[in-house]
């Protein structure tokens, strides 16, 4: 394996460690993939980089939760499913983020009830 930060090679196994990913249903069922995923020290003494996780090819991206395959799935199918939205642009890689906002309702004119009201049990709009 080679160190991403100055390209040396890190054969030495620092540790090992649980990686859990979210990957495409399968038949309508979530899936979860569990990896064990280890650890390399860098064999240079002056890279800023101290150890490299393992990344499998094709399959898992540093930092992220998702398979790369489910994550190019929510960036086709996400945006197609839902309306756009005014605001930010949210991150695509989650279906979740691209729940359409409910219709605003023309909201009616508070009614504010005043101390000189409230004696009568009358209400007042402003």
């Amino acid at each position: 394996m080679t160190c991403p930060a100055c390209g040396m090679a890190a054969s030495r196994v620092h540790s090992t460690y649980g990686r859990r990913l979210a990957d495409r249903p399968i038949g309508g069922r979530r899936m979860i993939l569990r990896l064990m995923v280890r650890r390399f020290l860098c064999d240079n003494a002056a890279c800023e980089s101290r150890t490299v996780a393992e990344q499998v090819e094709h399959l898992t991206t540093p930092y992220r939760h998702r398979t790369q395959a489910f994550a190019r799935m929510g960036k086709t199918i996400g945006p197609a499913v839902h309306a756009p939205r005014a605001g930010p642009k949210k991150s695509t890689t989650c279906l979740l983020r691209f729940r359409p906002v409910a219709s605003q309702k023309s909201a009616s004119t508070p009614k504010v009830r005043t101390a000189s009201t409230r004696s009568r049990g009358l209400t007042s709009s402003s």
